[in-house]
């Protein structure tokens, strides 16, 4: 009996197919191991990334970040201050801080944000979280004000402070609002090498306002 096992475990048919189930066991193993690593990825891709690849894998917008772009640009009036694109990491909406504040002022203009409640309305609607980021020029700033002292970086702080405090009049729970104060560091147009009215009109695009949907 024990000879006959002995013959079966070491059968020649049973070493012929032998390397054959290793080599499909192998490729299960990268498989496996090319899956865990894309999962790994995917913990920290960036959405609008992540968005673009689930496109191209399902051949629909639907449902994605570009659907949404899509129904935002719809739902916002043709506007010079304002431009809405898909990015890697969400939407961005950026709004020209001249049409939102006063020079060197955080306290919003009446009625300024008024021309994007239609998007506000269908962004509330989903479950996307929201970044409010503050971004001034390069030019310093310098004030005293009692015994406070405001820089680009307060100021950029304070304006992204009262777009929050309009979305959570608007509806928004605290929960998907978060502000960012980032002052000259992330420029949207390089100003270097630039003079005169060149430079004034890159300044003028540096200063925004940016709601990053994501």
């Amino acid at each position: 009996m024990s000879a006959q096992l002995d013959n079966l475990i070491h059968s020649p048919r049973e070493s012929k197919q032998s390397p054959s189930f290793f080599m499909s066991f192998a490729d299960l193993m990268m498989i496996v191991s090319v899956f865990f690593v894309m999962l790994l990825s995917v913990s920290d891709i960036r959405k609008g990334n992540f968005d673009r690849l689930r496109a191209e894998f399902s051949g629909t917008t639907e449902g994605t970040l570009f659907d949404l772009a899509e129904k935002l640009r719809a739902l916002s009036h043709p506007n010079e201050d304002v431009s809405i694109y898909v990015s890697e990491d969400g939407i961005r909406i950026d709004m020209e801080s001249a049409a939102l504040f006063n020079t060197g002022e955080a306290f919003l203009k009446d009625g300024a944000l008024e021309p994007l409640h239609k998007v506000f309305r269908e962004i509330l609607g989903t479950e996307y979280r929201l970044d409010v980021e503050g971004h001034t020029d390069d030019q310093g700033f310098y004030r005293l004000d009692g015994r406070e002292i405001l820089t680009n970086w307060s100021l950029s702080g304070r304006r992204a402070s009262s777009v929050v405090l309009h979305l959570l009049e608007f509806g928004f729970p605290e929960r998907r609002l978060r502000i960012v104060g980032y002052a000259a560091t992330k420029p949207r147009v390089d100003f270097r090498q630039k003079r005169g009215r060149e430079l004034s009109v890159a300044r003028a695009k540096n200063r925004r306002d940016t709601i990053l949907v994501r």
